[in-house]
């Protein structure tokens, strides 16, 4: 039951985050998403923590798909942001980039033949290859 407490986090922390108008649809959609992942029959939950930055990953590979709930992520600097990579046959495959704060982003790739997630400080918008070293990294 701890992913439901972490749908429901997710889900009121993306709307204070964006205050934007989301509509009842993109919710509903979102929900089920999460849901979706949260009742896969493989679902992996990793937590990660390192000097006071968390993170949590949540994947199923049944599923294919990953989210990534980050939390007191400093400012990664003015032309820079975080990156995802899915590390498959032990080379980074880049995946979706994310601000500082607070963060709950999807990956944007397939799982089912990752064997990690890890995190970088890229240039905005994210690169092909990883140009910092490794912070934080999630075996999946």
């Amino acid at each position: 039951m701890p992913g439901l407490g972490l749908g429901g986090w997710s889900l009121g922390h993306q709307a204070g985050e964006d205050s934007q108008q989301v509509s009842a649809d993109q919710q509903q959609q979102q929900q089920q998403r999460q849901d979706d992942l949260l009742t896969a029959p493989d679902v992996a939950v990793k937590h990660l923590s390192q000097d006071g930055v968390a993170a949590t990953v949540v994947a199923s590979r049944q599923r294919g798909t990953g989210w990534f709930l980050g939390s007191n992520f400093t400012d990664p600097g003015e032309g820079k942001q975080y990156q995802l990579w899915l590390m498959k046959d032990g080379a980074p495959v880049p995946d979706t980039t994310f601000n500082g704060g607070d963060s709950s982003v999807w990956l944007s790739g397939d799982v089912r033949d990752a064997e990690a997630v890890a995190v970088t400080v890229e240039p905005e918008g994210g690169s092909e290859a990883p140009t910092s070293d490794v912070m934080m990294t999630a075996e999946l």
